[in-house]
């Protein structure tokens, strides 16, 4: 079976293989364990410690690590982040098709008229890019 969808958390739900394009390509593929697992990273679950436990452990632990960070966390990644993180690194190597609008809209989406320029995004303010009077 193959589902076509931008709503990754069902993606995620139901596959077990992923294919991602961007720009007309396939950007990444592979199952969704080795697509997000981070490899160079290890997290030793165990249930809640006591401090004084959790503190020898990573007393321990830093003893042998020459470089990098030691962190007690509940790390996670879902498809919606690898994904945003595959587009990124596409978007930054110029990997795209043209699909990109730059706030502009499309000659044939204006039906032959003007494009106006679009307002500065941050001001919250609607774009309205063409328009048509009352009596048109």
């Amino acid at each position: 079976m193959i589902l076509s969808s931008h709503l990754l958390s069902d993606v995620e739900d139901v596959c077990d293989r992923v294919v991602i394009y961007y720009g007309g390509k396939i950007q990444a593929a592979g199952t969704l364990k080795d697509l997000l697992a981070t490899p160079d990273t290890l997290r030793i679950t165990t249930p809640v410690l006591p401090r004084e436990t959790l503190e020898k452990v990573l007393a321990t632990i830093r003893k042998d690590i020459s470089t990098g960070e030691v962190r007690v966390d509940n790390p996670t990644q879902n498809l919606e982040s690898y994904f945003l993180d595959v587009v990124a690194k596409a978007r930054a190597a110029n990997e795209t098709s043209g699909a990109q609008s730059g706030a502009r809209v499309a000659e044939y989406l204006r039906g032959g008229l003007e494009a106006k320029p679009a307002a500065d995004k941050s001001s919250g303010k609607i774009i309205v890019a063409a328009g048509r009077t009352a009596g048109e």
